[in-house]
């Protein structure tokens, strides 16, 4: 009976082998399942972007075209890619011709230092209403928040952070606010949070013993623009 044995070299040309095989295979799953990037939108885009409430103008805000390579099962992006980057006037005027824009589009996202970004995804591009129009960014301002328990309470405090969305008419597509938990026991904190200036904002706390929720605190209060504004939660 003879004995074969493989040596060291013939084994790695096995391995090579069928690593090429592998990755043949994997570049044609690759190809089949991806999808072709449409074509640049080829038309002229035209925005204005102002200031929430005073409707001044922003000048220097930052409009950013990309696009977003779809995952698996659409849910997020693989990955995404800045098509360019255009900036506001003195007007808060941006002019983007159709010849600057060297790719697919399907993201844009609106900036400016100490406002709150804004931006669409996916079909907005191919909406003929949306290659025009006034985009309105929040100004950053602050909330600082004390919070102070002056007698015993065996109970967690609620502070939660909105908007008055029927006075103010507050835009859908901004986050509704912030809620924070702490235990109230021997509590004497101070929470500051950023939040949308030029609008009014409201705190309520209550207190959760043993599921039942008991509001203690609620106040009103318009914020102007990068201004800081002082609550003062005193659990009696």
């Amino acid at each position: 009976m003879k004995t074969f044995q493989i040596t060291n070299y013939e084994n790695k040309i096995f391995y090579f082998a069928l690593l090429l095989v592998v990755e043949t295979l994997l570049i044609g799953c690759s190809k089949s399942n991806s999808t072709p990037e449409p074509e640049p939108p080829g038309k002229n885009f035209k925005y204005k972007v102002v200031e929430y409430k005073t409707n001044d103008p922003i000048y220097n805000a930052m409009l950013e075209f990309s696009y977003c390579t779809p995952s698996t099962f659409n849910i997020g992006c693989s990955s995404i890619r800045t098509v360019g980057t255009w900036h506001s006037d003195i007007n808060g005027e941006i002019f983007i011709k159709a010849t600057e824009i060297k790719g697919s589009v399907n993201m844009n996202s609106f900036s400016k230092e100490n406002y709150w970004s804004k931006g669409h995804i996916d079909s907005y591009i191919s909406t003929p209403t949306q290659d025009s129009g006034v985009v309105r960014l929040f100004p950053y301002s602050w909330l600082k928040i004390h919070i102070k328990n002056e007698v015993f309470h065996n109970a967690v405090v609620n502070i939660n952070m909105h908007f008055d969305a029927i006075i103010d008419s507050f835009p859908t597509d901004y986050s509704p606010g912030q809620s924070f938990v702490h235990t109230a026991n021997n509590l004497d904190t101070t929470i500051i949070y950023t939040t949308y200036g030029n609008i009014k904002n409201i705190v309520d706390a209550s207190l959760d013993s043993s599921g039942s929720l008991n509001q203690v605190y609620s106040k009103t209060q318009f914020v102007s623009k990068n201004d800081t504004v002082y609550f003062e939660i005193l659990l009696k």
